[in-house]
């Protein structure tokens, strides 16, 4: 992979998902001229308690830009499929196929396949099948053909990665990282996400590196030749 194609797509089932899962690399790729992208697919309908679904849905969204600021990435708009109600794969699936094919991203950052929450496992399922279909023929409605995504990558948020095979020293990233996560102030005043996914992070920094902030990722199969490319894309001018 060359500087021809510097797209990034980030899809996050909920407003929060992106800096909990991969706000580090995120930081990173931005650092090194990536045009990073983030997509929502459930609208916050129900993601602040004793709210309305309309103030809630606005309370999320608000709170998504205050993060991108901090994070640097484009907020796309999301969605808008509705929180915790019943939805079909294939229709989160062919909104994100429009979605790749508008954003046509080299790499993609989604869920890992094994996360317990059903919305994430949703998502997840939904993000692998439209990676590849996007570069198909199929639904031409949806737009034409993206180029070939070379790496997808899955994150973790609710559940941890048993077995991840890639991984990223975020430690210069991480009060950035902590920055944009408190942006999401409806999450964190119920939920302590800013210690919980910062110290997940400090752990693979412990085992991974001996110290330190890292995120781990499940990469799936791809060419190697990609990865490497990627790998000193982003590690181009560090000591």
């Amino acid at each position: 992979m060359d500087r021809d194609n510097l797209n990034v797509l980030v899809i996050a089932p909920h407003h929060d998902d992106e800096v909990i899962g991969c706000g580090g690399l995120i930081s990173l790729l931005v650092s090194k001229g990536y045009n990073v992208s983030v997509v929502h697919v459930f609208n916050g309908s129900s993601g602040v308690a004793e709210r309305s679904s309309k103030v809630s849905q606005k309370v999320r969204h608000v709170e998504a830009v205050a993060a991108s600021k901090i994070a640097g990435f484009t907020l796309i708009p999301n969605l808008n499929f509705d929180d915790r109600l019943p939805v079909n794969t294939s229709d989160i699936q062919n909104a994100l196929v429009k979605v790749i094919r508008k954003i046509k991203p080299s790499i993609i950052l989604t869920p890992h396949r094994k996360e317990h929450d059903f919305e994430h496992a949703l998502v997840s399922r939904a993000s692998w099948e439209a990676s590849w279909l996007a570069t198909t023929t199929t639904f031409p409605k949806l737009g034409l053909p993206a180029p070939r995504v070379k790496a997808v990558l899955g994150y973790e948020v609710w559940t941890p990665i048993e077995r991840p095979n890639f991984y990223i020293d975020i430690t210069k990233y991480v009060p950035q990282k902590k920055e944009a996560l408190k942006c999401y102030k409806s999450q964190i005043e119920n939920t302590s996400w800013l210690d919980g996914a910062t110290g997940l992070n400090a752990y693979r920094g412990t085992t991974l590196l001996g110290s330190g902030y890292a995120e781990v990722y499940n990469i799936e199969p791809a060419n190697i030749v990609d990865v490497v490319n990627i790998f000193k894309l982003l590690t181009d001018g560090d000591k």
